[in-house]
């Protein structure tokens, strides 16, 4: 699947409700409902690589380090490198795509 598929799938996670994004709503929504896939923009700085890392690793989540931030910020008309899909029903594209898919 490309890319700007992908991005669709996100685009319409975000209308569903379905999708968080930065660091502080990932772990306010975490806290409220479980979390199916986070996904990490692949040229995010270090500091939110290991903030979004460690809670993957904290919350059982998976991570997939995958798109730009430029691209996740079109979805939410501000900068973001970090996503969480809340709904397992928009998840399955992105176990196709994951390469960088970390459990």
């Amino acid at each position: 699947m490309n890319n700007n598929k992908l991005y669709g799938i996100l685009g319409l996670a975000r209308k569903a409700g379905s999708l968080e994004s930065g660091l502080y709503s990932i772990k306010s929504s975490l806290q409220k409902r479980p979390g199916y896939l986070l996904l990490l923009a692949e040229d995010a700085g270090l500091n939110t690589h290991k903030k979004i890392t460690d809670l993957s690793i904290n919350q059982g989540v998976p991570l997939l380090v995958w798109g730009k931030k430029e691209e996740f910020s079109k979805i939410f008309n501000r900068p973001v490198a970090a996503l969480l899909i809340t709904s397992k029903d928009f998840v399955h594209p992105f176990y196709h795509e994951g390469g960088n898919l970390k459990s």
